[in-house]
């Protein structure tokens, strides 16, 4: 049996095909992976907003918007009628009546949470409307909100939990004038009915989160709950008032 020997020349000309052929494989399993980007929100109606005073003016209002497909443009509804009925049950899951053991949150939702992305899409603005116990009769009531989205760019299905009627588990920190993160709205949960969501892979869920106005000029971050697991966006920069941080009950 003969074996061929290459000169050096000839081992490296190889070697670089080799290293060629590897960098174009590389290059085309990254191309066909579809990476999520924030899609343009735009919304059919809205109009001027009365903004809550007092108490419910920095209240946490999480609100669950819907579960998509990636896209380039998402339609945003201007008021809580026009939400999804939450109780597809191809699509939602209802966990149980009631407040329950952090053993059960721990247990159903440890495994189905890893890999999510919190992306904030703060540049963005909406009208929406919602209901508010101290204005329930002011049809024009509403509030400044932005879009943030719970990304599954994995392989496989994730899970997420929510409350009550179109809410979930999050809040918005900011940075303090002595670098400190602090929760900068109140928290209003009431836990009368969970439930969860399936996103699949190449899917996402959608909220809104109140966009606040003020003179202070800081990083914002949006931290999400899934039962005990906690996940954080990336800081964004953001306004609001300086008194926000001596307002919450946390």
């Amino acid at each position: 049996m003969k074996f061929i020997t290459l000169d050096q020349s000839s081992q490296l000309r190889l070697l670089a095909y080799i290293l060629l052929l590897v960098d174009f494989s590389c290059r085309q399993i990254v191309s066909d992976k579809v990476l999520f980007s924030s899609p343009v929100v735009f919304q059919k109606q809205s109009q001027q907003c009365i903004e809550p005073t007092g108490y419910w003016a920095r209240v946490s209002s999480c609100i669950y918007l819907g579960r998509y497909k990636f896209a380039d443009s998402l339609l945003i509804p201007f008021s809580r009628n026009e939400l999804p009925q939450l109780w597809d049950t191809t699509q939602y899951s209802s966990i149980g009546m009631g407040m329950y053991s952090d053993s059960l949150t721990n247990s159903y939702f440890s495994k189905r949470f890893d890999g999510l992305e919190v992306t904030p899409d703060y540049e963005s603005s909406i009208n929406f409307q919602a209901e508010d116990p101290l204005k329930r009769n002011e049809e024009n009531h509403c509030n400044k909100y932005y879009p943030v989205y719970i990304v599954n760019q994995t392989p496989t299905t994730k899970w997420v939990e929510g409350y009550d009627d179109h809410f979930l588990f999050c809040y918005q920190e900011a940075i303090n004038s002595s670098g400190q993160w602090i929760t900068i709205e109140r928290s209003f949960f009431i836990l009368d009915t969970r439930w969860s969501v399936r996103i699949p892979s190449r899917e996402f869920v959608a909220f809104i989160l109140r966009k606040y106005e003020g003179e202070f000029k800081t990083k914002i971050r949006v931290r999400f709950h899934n039962g005990d697991n906690i996940l954080y966006s990336n800081p964004f920069v953001g306004y609001l008032n300086h008194d926000q941080f001596y307002m919450t009950d946390q």
